[in-house]
């Protein structure tokens, strides 16, 4: 990224935010996600970034699983269920 003279404005875009947004809806994660991504983008000058996108979002993004705080999984818990082989044991 140094080389290629990319700074985080370069790749904070209002698509980098529905992204994660669309990920934190899917998961089920936690409102302060709401309020630190809103902060995030105001400072990125990604200013179409608000209640009123997150709200589209939530009405076109379905919930697929739950993690901390709304479960007793935590993100660590996807990781390692990423690591499984085949035989559900855990890689590396």
């Amino acid at each position: 990224m140094i080389k290629r003279d990319i700074k985080p404005r370069d790749i904070l875009t209002a698509d980098a935010f529905d992204n994660a947004m669309v990920l934190d809806l899917a998961m089920g994660g936690s409102t302060n996600t709401v309020l630190h991504t809103i902060a995030i983008a105001r400072e990125a000058g990604v200013l179409a970034f608000d209640m009123r996108r997150m709200a589209e979002l939530a009405k076109q993004v379905p919930n697929i699983c739950k993690v901390s705080p709304s479960s007793d999984y935590h993100i660590e818990d996807i990781q390692a269920a990423a690591h499984h082989d085949d035989a559900g044991e855990i890689r590396g």
